[in-house]
């Protein structure tokens, strides 16, 4: 959806770079960020149909090669939609809730209009990433769930975290389940990582949205 990267430019990074092992994310992404640009909304309004998407599309001027092969995307998509008659719907999931809303798109819009982010269309958990870029902060959007049984793949997670993160780099998991690191995953990081919880609450007290690993440094 995007969340992550506005959230994270709206906290004032220098740049964010974005990771999925599903290459439709990226047109997904490039559509949150005509909405931000072109209609000062942070969410797509419920309900939303072809005609929305037709409209926006019509002020869109893509500034980069990668964005004009997600506007041509978006084209075909309404072209192959009337032709099919088949309707758009559901990009927003459910009623954002106002305390997630980012109300002042200014900083934001700032940060966007350099084009300052690099796509990796890459499987994060990956045997053979080749990814030479290194990180301050990785934050991993329920990544560690789909993983957190298998010891290769967790292995494999944390190897290459190891690896793209910055001296004392820090992976952020998110937690929707708020249960914590199962005790395979933390056996595998303890080598390479000191573990702490996330020093922020949400909702209440006793909510945890997540947790963190520190890298630990090269003696």
């Amino acid at each position: 959806s995007g969340d992550q990267v506005f959230y994270i430019y709206n906290l004032n990074a220098k740049e964010v770079d974005l990771f999925d092992k599903n290459k439709l994310t990226i047109y997904y992404f490039y559509l949150r960020i005509w909405l931000i640009e072109y209609c000062d909304n942070f969410y797509f309004p419920t309900n939303v149909d072809n005609s929305f998407l037709i409209n926006l599309l019509k002020k869109v001027k893509p500034k980069t090669e990668e964005e004009a092969t997600a506007y041509n995307y978006w084209k075909e998509f309404i072209k192959i939609a009337f032709n099919n008659k088949l309707e758009l719907n559901n990009l927003q999931e459910e009623e954002p809730s106002n305390e997630n809303e980012i109300k002042n798109l200014d900083k934001i819009k700032e940060n966007l209009k350099m084009r300052n982010f690099k796509f990796y269309n890459i499987d994060i958990a990956s045997n053979n990433l080749t990814l030479k870029k290194k990180y301050d902060v990785i934050y991993a959007s329920n990544i560690i769930d789909w993983l957190c049984f298998v010891d290769t793949l967790i292995k494999n997670f944390g190897k290459n975290l190891y690896n793209i993160l910055e001296k004392d780099g820090i992976v952020i998991f998110s937690d929707l389940t708020e249960t914590g690191p199962v005790s395979l995953e933390m056996e595998i990081f303890k080598s390479n990582f000191n573990y702490q919880s996330l020093p922020i609450t949400i909702r209440n007290q006793d909510d945890r949205p997540g947790y963190c690993y520190k890298k630990k440094r090269i003696k």
